[in-house]
């Protein structure tokens, strides 16, 4: 399976910024991807991740 050909550029471009914010707040790298599998799979998740990585909350 490859994730960049699945997956809409969109939510490949919000997983980044996802990813982005977690590095800028210190979070452990070992455990991205627990956060970003639970985008992947969560709409919501998707949504209030996506807020704290714009700096909404």
């Amino acid at each position: 399976m490859n994730i960049v050909a699945d997956r809409p550029a969109t939510d490949l471009i919000q997983l980044e910024m996802v990813r982005a914010w977690l590095f800028k707040i210190g979070e452990p790298e070992e455990d991205h991807f627990i956060v970003l599998e639970k985008c992947k799979s969560d709409p919501e998740a998707m949504e209030y991740f996506l807020m704290h990585a714009n700096g909404e909350i």
